[in-house]
């Protein structure tokens, strides 16, 4: 079936240049079994798509009450229905995988090529890009290339709910205190996914199939501003890497959150230390058990005391650190189970507001000031990374992969 978009011009004349690119999500599918049975995001054709979509929620939101900041902005949304995490670049059937397609980021392409012979189309002057989940994953990894395609426009992106993968290692190589390889974290060849230039230029071809697909390698290599909302102990990813959170959590399960929350730290400063991301980029985690749900403006948990539709809004538009518009229907409450401090097995209970959260955006200059929630001692995650665990996958990176250059 041919691609399909959804365009929204913006309403108001001020807002006439500024434009959100949101990527949908729902899932993926890897084997021939999979994509037989894959009915995630809009399903694996356009034939069904409805004519028109309302704008709801989170940034795509005409609300100004939920969306304060974009409300009037022009909106262009991109369906998913290539199980692919927007990445594939096939113009032939996969033969391994059931005879689908991959071509998600063909679609991308073919969408922003058909974007100027739109009604109420201008010339974008600041673009954000967001997505949840496939949704988030493949705005990250196409990051560099919306700034590419929108040359005269600050393009900033921020993925929620996917950063697939931080470093992070499964529950059976974490057993056998074992790392786990890009290999098996990063997309499938049979996908023919788009691979950032940058990234395949720093560890080459050979090795850029699974080290440019896996979110923990690839930002190392990007180059546009980037503001992630992440919940610590996302649900979606420790399922795929073993551990089943979302009922009773046995005594291990228990002992591997608390590396999994370790690791999701250590991934964060990471990318807060980067030359690059160090004063443009920054990052929204509440401490929350969920994937995605509760990262949207209307549903996120406040962090250090900010809301996120505000600290959004501070990056987005660089206002002073909690300078934004704060929403007028006042304080989101956290509906997302997590590991109580001292947790035990079993134990799926609600984090008291003021525990263990982190919320951090960084930039030089006076428009942006650093922000850290504080870890309590003992906290959910237990903060450090138990005695004994890998500290994250960097060992997994081939030997000879050259540093990010400054």
């Amino acid at each position: 079936s041919p691609g399909a978009f959804y365009w929204y011009p913006a309403t108001s004349a001020a807002s006439a240049e500024r434009m959100v690119i949101y990527l949908e999500g729902g899932g993926e599918c890897r084997t021939a079994d999979e994509c037989a049975a894959w009915r995630g995001g809009s399903g694996p054709s356009s034939l069904a798509f409805p004519p028109s979509r309302p704008l709801r929620r989170g940034e795509l939101s005409a609300d100004p009450l939920v969306n304060p900041d974009m409300h009037d902005w022009a909106k262009l949304i991109l369906p998913y229905c290539s199980a692919d995490m927007h990445s594939g670049t096939r113009l032939t059937p996969s033969a391994a995988l059931g005879g689908a397609y991959f071509g998600g980021h063909n679609l991308i392409a073919a969408s922003l090529a058909a974007l100027p012979a739109q009604p109420g189309f201008f010339s974008p002057s600041l673009v954000l890009v967001a997505g949840s989940s496939a949704g988030g994953i493949g705005a990250l990894l196409h990051a560099d290339y919306f700034s590419k395609s929108f040359p005269n426009a600050r393009v900033k992106v921020s993925p929620s709910a996917g950063f697939f993968y931080p470093g992070v290692s499964s529950l059976r190589d974490w057993r056998a205190n074992a790392t786990t390889p890009a290999t098996a974290l990063g997309f499938p060849r049979d996908w023919a996914p788009f691979l950032e230039p940058n990234c395949v230029a720093a560890v080459g071809a050979d090795q850029a199939p699974a080290l440019c697909t896996d979110a923990h390698f690839a930002v190392r290599h990007l180059r546009t501003p980037l503001f992630l909302r992440e919940n610590l102990f996302d649900r979606a990813k420790l399922a795929n890497c073993g551990l089943d959170a979302r009922g009773f959590v046995p005594e291990e399960g228990v002992e591997y959150l608390k590396a999994w929350g370790g690791w999701m730290r250590s991934q964060l400063r990471e990318i807060a230390s980067l030359p690059f991301h160090s004063f443009a980029s920054g990052y929204f985690a509440p401490s929350c058990l969920d994937h995605g749900d509760n990262l949207e403006l209307e549903t996120a948990p406040w962090v250090a005391g900010v809301p996120l539709v505000t600290a959004l809004g501070d990056w987005l538009l660089e206002r002073p650190a909690g300078g934004g518009r704060w929403p007028s229907r006042g304080r989101a409450a956290a509906q997302s189970a997590t590991i109580p401090p001292g947790g035990s097995a079993g134990s799926v209970a609600m984090i008291p507001q003021g525990g263990s959260v982190e919320l951090g955006w960084h930039a030089s200059g006076p428009l942006w000031t650093s922000h850290l929630g504080a870890i309590p001692p003992g906290g959910p995650s237990g903060g450090a990374i138990p005695p004994g665990v890998p500290p994250a996958r960097d060992s997994a990176i081939p030997a000879g992969v050259p540093p990010v250059p400054p």
